[in-house]
């Protein structure tokens, strides 16, 4: 279940993911600024922006779904997951519409680390063409095609099985860790209640 909630969160990050960089290189030019801005807003135009977190959202909601119904042959313990999922989505949303700002400007900045504003330019070109804006718009859509959600919902219950594997082994260790260091057992504990930082 944990593993569900974390890739809820992550999903409007993968709305927007960029290749990786080894050594980010910051930029003050103000066009290669304005032009990676403008890619991330055509892939995440504002006026759609939290209609597209939550179709992203729920689509993930719906490829995991009968993966962690599967777990339970009882008909009452399976609607109380699929009632839990429900409020893990609406829980969720508030939060991902609280860190969207702040997750389109990092976004922005990344592609300053990654493409030469020579590059940016030329993105952001296509970007202003009819089917440049429909690409980088309809590229999160993609998700919820038939084909993709059929290779998902099979990537989901692999992913289970191998994760589940190794899921009392790892139990096992932190158990014994914890046992024999009662300081980390209460950081932690500390920390659980601890409020969380507001973004």
């Amino acid at each position: 279940m944990m593993k569900f909630a974390c890739a809820l969160a992550l999903a409007p990050a993968l709305l927007l993911s960029a290749p990786a960089w080894a050594e980010p290189v910051a930029t003050t030019d103000p066009a290669a600024i304005a032009h990676a801005r403008e890619i991330v807003e055509t892939i995440m135009p504002p006026d759609r922006r939290s209609t597209m977190v939550a179709d992203m959202m729920r689509t993930l909601t719906d490829q995991m779904r009968p993966t962690m119904l599967e777990q339970s042959g009882d008909p009452a313990l399976r609607r109380i997951i699929d009632s839990h999922l429900a409020k893990v989505l609406d829980r969720l949303t508030p939060v991902t519409e609280r860190y969207m700002p702040r997750l389109i400007d990092a976004m922005a900045e990344a592609y300053t680390h990654e493409f030469s504003p020579a590059e940016l330019d030329e993105v952001a070109r296509f970007a202003r063409t009819p089917a440049g804006r429909r690409y980088l718009s309809r590229s999160t859509a993609i998700m919820a095609d038939p084909a993709v959600a059929a290779a998902n919902r099979t990537y989901f219950v692999e992913a289970q099985e191998a994760s589940l594997s190794s899921q009392t082994e790892l139990q096992s260790a932190i158990a014994g860790y914890l046992l024999k260091h009662p300081d980390a057992s209460r950081k932690i504990m500390q920390g659980a209640k601890a409020p969380a930082a507001q973004p």
